[in-house]
């Protein structure tokens, strides 16, 4: 049972793994604080894979580096940096490869350790699960499933990340740390406390991380971020994800609102206009920031996220035209979001009967999905949408 040193005004915890317990718990998922005793989880699997050292996997949709990435999962130790330097001599490892946590925490010292490796590499961090397809040479990558989590020290190494993400169903926590029971001085605590706050200032996050740590009551609780909390503590970074403005011009006899989408280096241009008295939000770009299939593809569907909110628009058609792909999505959900949270992001693009693909096909689906993805937020959404919508009444 972990103690606490009352005097201490941050209390650290160097070693010992908080005891993570699998259940069916639903209730308090997504509330400020999480008894650890309340996943949702895979029983058989995580609670295996979380009593043992942490491991790193290098899994692969396609021979591209943002179709690779390295899979970090279990209990992180003191001897886990000296483990991921192994494992970067023995694989190559290009700096856009993203590294997915799922771990309970472990280690303090060990994560601060791995974190600066990480930072070193200039790769990019985030929490989710890699799912085997049917064919065990090719994994799918399923970032934020409600089970991935990454609580205690796997949130000071997941800060390591040059571009750091969390979706929101992923489990992303930090607790009060004790550090009595290890025979720690008030003085040596605060040594840690301290090395712990200038490793956050170093990454470049807000020292309030640690005092939303040391507000959880009990030695078993998390308290969980949230993607608002994230973004204003800089958890979550990426300096490509820049804020746009509509600008509202005249097409022909139409009014149209264009803005530009910066995404993984890449500019795209977008435009919400009307077409047939309807909405539509068009997306285009050089064909090479696409990927192949969109040169040409029917219909399928789209997977949005806003806020908390996730919604599909099932209508997208893409052409190949004067050497710019044009992606056009249905546009009334995707207004309405825009107008009530500023942004979007689209998170997947998949064919409608994903079930009865083969998994080769899954995996051109997947690199796609990877591939092409973008997040827009329109800084004057409120003001200019409305008389787009206006237009097609």
């Amino acid at each position: 049972m972990i103690k606490f040193i009352e005097k201490t005004l941050i209390l650290i915890f160097l070693s010992a793994v908080p005891t993570v317990a699998f259940s069916s718990c639903a209730e308090g998922l997504f509330e400020s604080t999480l008894s650890k005793t309340c996943l949702s989880a895979h029983p058989d699997e995580d609670a295996a894979a979380f009593e043992k050292p942490m491991s790193f996997v290098m899994r692969q949709i396609t021979i591209r580096p943002e179709g690779t990435w390295i899979a970090a999962e279990g209990i992180i130790t003191k001897n886990t940096p000296e483990e991921f330097r192994r494992f970067l001599r023995e694989n190559l490892v290009y700096k856009e490869n993203r590294i997915e946590f799922n771990s309970p925490g472990g280690n303090l010292y060990g994560a601060i350790e791995l974190g600066r490796i990480i930072r070193r590499m200039g790769n990019p961090t985030t929490v989710g699960r890699t799912l085997l397809l049917d064919n065990p040479e090719y994994s799918m990558d399923v970032i934020g499933r409600p089970d991935a989590v990454c609580f205690s020290a796997c949130a000071y190494a997941f800060l390591g990340g040059e571009k750091r993400y969390l979706s929101d169903n992923a489990l992303f926590g930090v607790h009060r740390f004790g550090s009595s029971e290890y025979g720690f001085s008030s003085d040596e605590a605060q040594q840690v406390s301290s090395d712990l706050a200038r490793y956050i200032e170093e990454m470049g996050a807000d020292q309030r991380l640690l005092q939303l740590a040391a507000r959880t009551s009990f030695e078993d609780d998390i308290f969980l971020i949230n993607s608002a909390m994230a973004e204003e503590l800089r958890v979550v970074f990426d300096p490509s994800i820049r804020s746009s403005r509509f600008e509202i011009s005249l097409l022909g006899q139409n009014i149209v609102a264009n803005t530009t989408i910066f995404h993984q280096g890449y500019e795209y241009s977008a435009r919400l206009h009307c077409i047939d008295r309807f909405p539509r939000l068009v997306v285009w770009g050089p064909k090479q920031n696409f990927p192949q299939i969109f040169y040409d593809m029917p219909k399928a569907a789209a997977k949005f996220i806003s806020g908390r909110d996730e919604f599909i628009v099932r209508s997208q058609a893409s052409t190949l035209k004067n050497g710019n792909v044009f992606v056009t999505f249905d546009g009334v959900e995707l207004a309405i979001q825009l107008i009530t949270n500023g942004e979007l992001q689209l998170n997947m693009v998949w064919p409608p009967n994903w079930d009865q693909l083969e998994s080769w096909e899954r995996i051109k689906w997947a690199d796609m999905a990877l591939w092409f993805s973008f997040h827009l937020r329109i800084e004057n959404a409120p003001d200019t949408i409305p008389i787009i919508l206006k237009e097609c009444q």
